[in-house]
């Protein structure tokens, strides 16, 4: 998209700048959806913005991009006795630099901010600040005199690296003013001092995260002073070794934080508030996944199954959801959990259980039962002997080692097994992926007059380890009751010359159309890479197989 100030605001040429120039105070920026992820990229310097504005493109994922030539967003109207109120809202902004070589003094504005520069009211929500840079402070925002909330965002990859010994705060430098941070992840930012947060004004945090983030010196995670609740501090580092790996300063608890190591600050002890805090000699684990696309706007780090953040956290805000956003509860279970994200899991009794929404959901060591329920699930069965049914959507099952009972559900699924043998349930609609893996696995089929499978495929079959097993259930129209009802033309094999049977690039495809009364071709399993099937492939009249289960 054009980065442009060209006097032409006819309708469909209009640009980012120029919006901004022209709205009155107040006034929102809409983009049309047919610039969804769209990117505009700034080729006349920062964007700023001297009124009262918001800016909206949560529906329309856009991103702005400096290109590295320039700060992104600079919000300040020129005066201290005004304050304006500026919101970001679904944002990406990337790119920026604050790197005025020709002044590089510590107190030179043009050297702070990489991504924005703050001195008004600004809300900034559903917004990823990533991969911008400042010689003197705040990587990816900086705040003086003004008042900012971050919400529902994610700040991450962004540095005040420069080596110079006053850079501070790679990914938020909170001069003064006052900074709020709710919901939100701040992670893999880096600086010479504090790598993720540097402080000197106002600051709470609430319900966050704050990780992998790196300083020279001082703490890897927050400098200063902060009122902390509910939130992960924790696998910051610097350089220097010298026990302010996390944090560094005075600091207040809210409560129910997991500080991994609380040496360097004051404020949080053990067992204090509903606190859980390490050492530098004894950190605490948080068990936290990867800075990655868990749903929702903005990347997140979830909690693993074993994380002891899970259920032992507060909501001092009354949070509908994490930082995710709709479909993504703030508190399921026992409790909420600490930190920006939130379990979409209720564990009792071995039983996990997802939401009718979008989950992503992991087992324990030993055997689970785990049901996805509605949604387009990803689960993960880890160790032990698991039974998994993904319910109805678009899953992505992955079974871990033990010997497993998997269920399709109704939906477009992908089926892994693990190393050892599992028993697949294909009793569902829906076109599937399956792949055993290792072991002796089992593929299981309904065939009656409620039972239909539409369009399966099989990956990895093979011919003397795994089978194709046919369940007899009650009011069954035409049940396959032995091999020769498929082999029809008594090979021995299963080749083109039987009734039901295709061979087609080396694979064999079983056409059961006929059962269902429906057409032909619409209810079939290919077994990808596998001709030439015999009688030893098959269980048939499996009445009572996988019915544990339910």
């Amino acid at each position: 998209m054009a980065d442009e100030n060209d006097g032409d605001y006819c309708a469909g040429d209009l640009s980012l700048r120029e919006a901004i120039a022209l709205g009155n105070s107040g006034n929102t920026i809409t983009f049309d959806s047919s610039l969804s992820e769209g990117t505009i990229t700034l080729s006349q310097g920062e964007l700023l913005i001297d009124q009262s504005l918001n800016i909206d493109g949560l529906d329309s994922e856009i991103t702005v991009d400096a290109n590295q030539q320039s700060r992104v967003f600079n919000i300040d109207d020129g005066s201290d006795q005004t304050n304006l109120d500026v919101s970001l809202d679904g944002l990406t902004i990337t790119n920026g630099s604050a790197n005025q070589q020709t002044s590089p003094g510590d107190t030179n504005p043009s050297n702070f901010g990489g991504g924005i520069s703050n001195r008004e009211n600004l809300n900034l929500n559903n917004s990823q600040v990533i991969g911008n840079d400042a010689i003197a402070g705040g990587g990816g925002v900086f705040n003086v005199a003004g008042m900012l909330t971050i919400e529902n965002s994610t700040i991450s990859d962004n540095s005040s690296n420069s080596g110079r010994v006053g850079a501070r705060g790679g990914g938020i430098l909170n001069e003064s003013g006052e900074l709020t941070i709710n919901n939100s992840t701040i992670s893999q930012n880096s600086s010479f001092q504090s790598g993720a947060i540097a402080t000197g004004g106002e600051t709470s945090i609430n319900n966050s995260t704050i990780s992998d983030n790196q300083a020279t010196v001082f703490a890897g995670g927050i400098s200063g002073s902060a009122n902390i609740t509910s939130s992960i501090v924790a696998d910051n580092s610097n350089n220097n070794n010298t026990g302010t790996n996390n944090l560094s300063g005075e600091f207040t608890s809210g409560g129910n934080n997991l500080i991994a190591d609380g040496d360097g600050a004051t404020g949080f002890t053990n067992s204090e508030n509903g606190d859980i805090v390490g050492t530098t000699e004894n950190p605490i684990d948080p068990q936290l996944g990867e800075l990655q696309d868990n749903g929702g706007a903005t990347p997140t780090q979830e909690l693993l199954a074993e994380s002891p953040a899970i259920n032992t956290g507060s909501n001092p805000n009354n949070l509908a959801t994490d930082q995710r956003g709709e479909g993504f509860d703030r508190t399921v279970g026992d409790g909420t959990d600490i930190g920006a994200y939130e379990v979409q899991t209720i564990i009792n009794n071995m039983d996990i259980v997802g939401t009718n929404n979008r989950d992503i959901l992991r087992g324990t060591p030993s055997g689970d039962r785990i049901f996805g329920l509605d949604g387009d699930d990803f689960i993960q069965g880890l160790d032990g002997n698991d039974s998994i049914d993904g319910g109805n959507g678009r899953d992505r099952i992955l079974s871990g080692s033990g010997i497993n009972t998997i269920i399709d559900g109704a939906g477009d699924d992908i089926l892994l097994g693990g190393a050892d043998g599992d028993i697949f349930l294909a009793a569902n609609a829906g076109n599937d992926l399956f792949s055993g893996d290792a072991g002796n696995d089992i593929y299981v089929y309904d065939l009656n007059d409620n039972g239909f499978f539409d369009r399966d495929r099989i990956i990895d079959f093979e011919q003397r380890e795994d089978k194709i097993a046919f369940r007899t259930l009650v009011n069954d129209p035409q049940s396959l009751d032995n091999f020769a009802d498929l082999d029809t033309d008594g090979s021995g094999v299963l080749d083109e010359l039987d009734e039901r049977i295709q061979i087609s690039n080396s694979s064999t495809v079983i056409d059961f159309s006929d059962i269902f009364g429906r057409d032909h071709g619409s209810d079939t399993i290919t077994l990808i890479g596998v001709t030439n099937l015999d009688r030893d492939n098959f269980l048939f009249d499996q009445a009572t197989i996988g019915t544990e289960f339910g």
